[in-house]
């Protein structure tokens, strides 16, 4: 069973990420001690997944996610979407007008962020680490 846990340095350490730069990324939230909002989760294994919304400026997010590569059976990801929806209505009522988040393009995130609320906006191109890797850029308005 998924439940929530304290989003740490610890908790990231413990994660084999799908992608490797999604996890560079939430290190970097750690590190510069932005505001944000976040949640994490594990099941008995150990960490599944955590995410958070970083303010950009006042009505505008960028909503990062870090996935272990365990999420991807039948099983976890049913709960992960239902915890994300949750997480949807939170951020909501943080009183955000625009959300966006990157993901490498091909990757199976175009799914679940449209069965968010998501639209994809753009492609860049060679964005990823050493310019290599297109992401998309997703978001949803409220």
């Amino acid at each position: 069973m998924i439940h929530q846990v304290d989003f740490t340095c610890e908790f990231l350490e413990e994660i084999d990420p799908i992608l490797y730069v999604s996890k560079i990324y939430a290190y970097r939230v750690i590190a510069d001690h932005r505001d944000q909002y976040s949640e994490a989760f594990s099941d008995e294994f150990g960490p599944l997944f955590a995410w958070g919304i970083l303010e950009l400026w006042q009505g505008v997010g960028d909503i990062w996610i870090v996935f272990d590569k365990r999420i991807q059976t039948t099983r976890h990801l049913r709960q992960m979407i239902r915890l994300a929806k949750k997480g949807m209505k939170t951020v909501e009522g943080l009183g955000f007008v625009r959300v966006q988040g990157q993901a490498k393009v091909n990757c199976g995130t175009e799914r679940l962020a449209h069965s968010m609320g998501f639209e994809t906006e753009a492609v860049h191109r060679n964005y990823g680490l050493g310019g290599k890797g297109d992401f998309a850029m997703y978001t949803r308005f409220f």
